[in-house]
């Protein structure tokens, strides 16, 4: 096992750099006020879990300490593979927004937290994209991991 990939539980975990590219792309195109937070990006293999095409999460204190981060991003490795540039370009856009950066007032120190959808989605990316790029993302997972589309009601971004 590569010293960027780790097993655990059944799953794989791999740092991934191509994610990272799309990030960057994506911060830039978008203009997402995600300074000075460090991220880190993996994707998980085979996935999250099946209902789960990526996540965002704000490191703990032992995870800044030990991955030198403030946020994750995951995505579910068999799923990513199948999306198109476009969907993927998405699904980056959409765990990025769940990044907020602010300052203490008293101190001055950046605090990081996790920004909320605005509706069941983020607004930007649905009036950018509509809400069918949604729906596409499920039917993709429901092909992928051969599940009962009727099964998807719990899917989550």
């Amino acid at each position: 096992m590569s010293k960027q990939s780790e097993k655990i539980r059944n799953k794989e975990y791999i740092y991934a750099p191509e994610l990272e590219t799309l990030a960057k792309k994506v911060i830039e195109e978008k203009d997402l006020p995600t300074n000075p937070a460090r991220i880190k990006y993996i994707l998980v293999y085979p996935n999250i879990s099946k209902k789960t095409a990526g996540k965002c999460i704000r490191c703990s204190n032992e995870l800044k300490f030990l991955g030198d981060c403030d946020y994750i991003v995951e995505m579910s490795g068999d799923l990513w593979e199948q999306l198109d540039e476009e969907t993927q370009y998405i699904l980056m856009w959409h765990e990025l927004k769940h990044i907020l950066v602010t300052v203490n007032d008293k101190t001055g120190e950046n605090e990081f937290r996790m920004l909320d959808h605005d509706v069941q989605d983020f607004y930007s990316i649905i009036k950018a994209h509509g809400i069918d790029w949604f729906t596409n993302l499920k039917t993709m997972a429901a092909s992928v991991y051969d599940l009962d589309p009727n099964d998807l009601d719990g899917f989550s971004i």
